[in-house]
């Protein structure tokens, strides 16, 4: 009898998770283009689709091999694993609560996650790319419910020539004096990469790694020079998927330019009203909605 008083009690003032079926829970991957050039970042777009009339409580989608997977393999075989050492903690398979019919879109770099590394280097895609090769590509997710899997793509990683070539190795002589940590002159280069080459995809990957040099710095000069960068990816390619990376950094790393909440509200509006039909417009608008008009 008190057992039975006291499961009533539990579940009148606890809620207990209804879960929707399974098949209903979708897993897909895109990628926006399928041919890249040797040391062109990799963006690898997740989405976690809830297909059923019921919302469905799921694991998150992180980068790492607990219990969400990237599988990519090359022509002869050769697996991919994920490189970084850190563990995080396993979350529930309660963590997500996915609404009916809504999907939830995670962007994974696979340069600097899967790429072999060379010295160690992973925030420099010329010491850490995949080789030139056709790959095969998807993705896999313990949801609580057991394992989903999506789609498998290809893609193909080429040599640069022309233009490109010469941005290249712009990028490469940039890392040099990054690893020798003369960043003001590995700056001047990869700036002078966006000027020279802004057509080439390797001008996004410069003003990526200048944001890089100083992603953990508080000196405010420092600070300046990867807002810069970010800014000025974000007003060349507002549509490319690494604005929203750029977005990222100007939120997070630039608390010395950023200084109060009505500057930040500020670059946000601006954001949304230049780039009204892009995902980082339409970002910045949420941000703005969820934080600051209350």
């Amino acid at each position: 009898m008190k057992t039975f008083i006291f499961l009533t009690v539990f579940l009148l003032f606890f809620e207990i998770p209804i879960f929707a079926q399974s098949n209903n829970l979708r897993l897909e991957v895109y990628l926006s283009k399928n041919i890249f050039l040797k040391g062109e970042q990799i963006y690898l777009n997740n989405l976690l689709i809830n297909k059923g009339e019921q919302s469905i409580k799921s694991r998150k989608l992180k980068p790492c091999d607990l219990y969400y997977k990237v599988k990519i393999k090359n022509s002869t075989g050769n697996i991919f694993k994920y490189l970084n050492n850190i563990q995080y903690f396993r979350d529930t398979a309660l963590s997500l609560l996915l609404p009916p019919n809504d999907t939830v879109n995670q962007m994974l770099e696979l340069i600097g996650n899967y790429s072999p590394i060379k010295q160690n280097w992973t925030s420099l895609t010329t010491k850490c790319f995949f080789p030139v090769d056709k790959y095969s590509i998807y993705t896999t997710l313990e949801t609580g419910y057991g394992i989903t899997s999506s789609n498998e793509l290809s893609f193909e990683v080429i040599e640069p020539n022309g233009e490109d070539l010469s941005a290249f190795n712009m990028l490469e002589e940039a890392s040099e004096y990054f690893i020798k940590r003369d960043f003001k002159t590995s700056a001047r280069i990869l700036n002078s990469i966006q000027d020279k080459y802004p057509k080439s995809p390797y001008s996004l990957q410069a003003l990526r790694q200048i944001m890089a040099m100083y992603t953990f710095t508080e000196n405010p000069d420092e600070q300046k020079v990867g807002y810069d960068a970010a800014m000025k990816l974000i007003e060349t390619s507002p549509a490319s998927e690494a604005a929203d990376y750029a977005l990222t950094h100007i939120l997070a790393r630039t608390g010395k330019i950023l200084t109060t909440q009505e500057i930040r509200k500020n670059l946000l509006q601006k954001i949304s009203i230049s780039h009204p039909n892009t995902e980082i417009g339409r970002r910045a608008s949420n941000i703005i909605k969820k934080y600051y008009d209350k």
